[in-house]
């Protein structure tokens, strides 16, 4: 039996794309005869976002959370999630999800049923088998496999290439122990870099961490991209360094001494 699918739609100004992953949510969910329900973070749009969902609430299990200004990715994401979380039970799943459209929320039935036992994280990843990039901009696709090449080179886990996909599924399990470890302290980044900042907090707990290609439907995308490549990629490159110095605080110095002491003895037991 699988437990109920908790959605978190971080949005700013989606006015034109919201309403149809809405109703291709409610419509995936029903056809799978899914038990699900849907937290929409408006950010401190200035379009018709929020009237949007308030629409869409009267034919779905729907709560809409709004920021008065817009806090950014990462601060609208930890709102949905604090959100799904006190609605999740165990055994319960959490759906993030760009609300521009660009995912597919059909893929989420079957995503379910991918040996949920074994994995606290799935990663719908633009990479691998099944997955794909379309009407992605070479300059785009060139950045986010550059910044994924580089997360991964430094931060390894084994089977994730996608650092920074938004379309993930969590257990909620995991994020109620993220929450515990780190409070508001669990997504710091505001930017896009947010999704790579949890993928890492996730590695640090040790988390079951699997990835599954899916496309990424960019023709679907209604208006022009949020991201601005050259200030994203110097986000991740300070992500990187403070992550590279909070690992190295943690790691253990032994004074000089010690290490002669050791090394002496290790010569003085092969003699």
């Amino acid at each position: 039996m699988i437990g109920k699918a908790i959605f978190v739609l971080p949005a700013f100004n989606e006015q034109e794309a919201l309403g149809s992953l809405l109703d291709r949510i409610r419509s995936a969910m029903e056809a799978g005869d899914l038990e699900y329900r849907v937290v929409v973070v408006d950010d401190g749009s200035s379009d018709g976002t929020e009237q949007v969902a308030r629409l869409r609430s009267a034919a779905m299990p729907l709560v809409l959370l709004s920021h008065p200004v817009n806090q950014g990715l990462g601060v609208a994401l930890r709102t949905g999630l604090r959100e799904a979380c006190t609605q999740a039970q165990a055994g319960d799943f959490v759906v993030t999800m760009d609300a521009d459209d660009t995912h597919d929320p059909g893929a989420v039935p079957a995503l379910l049923c991918r040996r949920p036992s074994q994995w606290e994280v799935l990663v719908a990843s633009r990479y691998g088998p099944g997955s794909g990039e379309i009407g992605v901009s070479r300059l785009r696709r060139l950045c986010s496999r550059s910044v994924c090449g580089l997360l991964k080179a430094i931060f390894p886990i084994q089977g994730i290439r996608d650092y920074s996909s938004g379309y993930r599924i969590y257990r909620a399990e995991v994020l109620h122990r993220c929450f515990a470890q780190w409070g508001d302290g669990f997504i710091s980044e505001a930017g896009f870099t947010c999704m790579a900042e949890v993928l890492l907090k996730l590695r640090r707990l040790e988390a079951r961490i699997e990835e599954a290609g899916v496309p990424l439907r960019y023709d679907r995308k209604k208006g022009d991209s949020k991201m601005r490549v050259a200030s994203t990629i110097g986000a991740y490159l300070m992500l990187i360094g403070r992550e590279l110095g909070k690992a190295g605080k943690h790691r253990v110095h032994r004074p000089k001494n010690a290490r002669r002491a050791n090394l002496e003895g290790s010569i003085a037991a092969k003699r």
